[in-house]
């Protein structure tokens, strides 16, 4: 019997010491990476586990690292903040949701690995030349547009992770954004190069992606005063999603490109308005228009069927709407 007991305390002992050291030598962030991030918090981020999954769970406490199995946190797309670095690099504190119905939130410490996966660290200085468009994980979803960034901004790469089986740089920049309940000056994003197009076979393929945005997609809820996603100011509703794709599409805004009231002047990358709402035109063929528009019935709408231009009138479904001006954003090549 002593020996039985002898074997079962040797056996603890080993299972442990197993999961004590698997935790002590678990991925740990590089000091140079720790020391980056430390001094500009908080930071918006939506983590991307390294198991996968679409929940993660907390630490009971900073020193008590065991997962606190009755609090999960559901990672969909929304970011938290980044509120302090610990244990060498190997925690990460997030101000996350209070709990289950409630809009108030707290700080909860969580594995490295929990939030930021299996990244390759390795940290860069990067000023894109262009304007880049940053995106936030999905989770188990697609990549969602967030904000644009001007060209030359100072950046830092802080390594790789592949993220919906693409290769991706995960990104510091300053950009304020909401996240765990609270406004960030910084964020970690991915970054796409977004340069205006100039030829008809980059604005079909830009066009093309756009169309296919989880945040312009068909249905997206886009009603009263939802803001710009692009950083278009004082642009809500309808306006402001035909000055994210104005943004999208040529780096310019509302009514940057040049005004005209011919109706028959209208052609693909317009914006036009006709009474009290606007609409982007992704296409013009024959008297047929393809646009995107919010605010329709408080959603984004895709559609190649619902505006017509005929006979110098404009139409929606066949009824006549009050054209009143558009605006040229650029000139397609001849």
């Amino acid at each position: 019997m002593k020996r039985f007991f002898s074997r079962c305390g040797v056996a603890f002992v080993a299972f442990v010491a197993f999961f004590g050291a698997k935790f002590a030598f678990a991925a740990a962030m590089p000091e140079e990476i720790e020391k980056q991030l430390s001094e500009r918090l908080p930071i918006a981020f939506v983590p991307i586990p390294a198991s996968g999954a679409t929940k993660i769970f907390p630490l009971v406490s900073e020193k008590r690292k065991s997962p606190d199995r009755k609090y999960a946190i559901t990672v969909d797309g929304t970011p938290f903040a980044i509120t302090a670095i610990g244990e060498g690099g190997k925690l990460v504190e997030m101000s996350v949701p209070a709990g289950l119905g409630t809009e108030e939130f707290t700080n909860r410490w969580f594995k490295a690995e929990d939030v930021f996966g299996k990244i390759k660290w390795k940290l860069e200085p990067y000023t894109p030349e262009v304007p880049c468009l940053a995106y936030f994980s999905g989770g188990k979803g697609s990549l969602e547009l967030v904000a644009k960034i001007p060209g030359e901004t100072l950046c830092a790469v802080l390594g790789a992770i592949t993220v919906d089986k693409v290769p991706q740089k995960l990104v510091q920049v300053r950009h304020a954004i909401q996240g765990g309940g609270q406004e960030n000056p910084f964020m970690l994003v991915f970054l796409k190069e977004n340069p205006p197009v100039k030829t008809q076979a980059e604005y079909d393929v830009r066009a093309k992606q756009m169309m296919a945005e989880h945040a312009f997609r068909s249905g997206r809820p886009w009603g009263k005063m939802f803001p710009s996603i692009l950083g278009n100011g004082g642009c809500f509703e309808c306006a402001a999603m035909a000055a994210d794709a104005s943004t999208y599409m040529f780096d310019g805004g509302l009514g940057s490109g040049e005004r005209f009231e011919n109706v028959e002047e209208i052609r693909s990358g317009d914006v036009v308005h006709f009474k009290s709402h606007f609409v982007f035109v992704v296409y013009r063929k024959g008297s047929q228009l393809t646009t995107i528009e919010g605010n329709m019935n408080e959603r984004v709408r895709q559609s190649s069927s619902t505006y017509t231009v005929s006979g110098g009138k404009f139409f929606a479904h066949g009824a006549e709407r009050e054209f009143t001006h558009g605006f040229h954003n650029w000139s397609p090549p001849e």
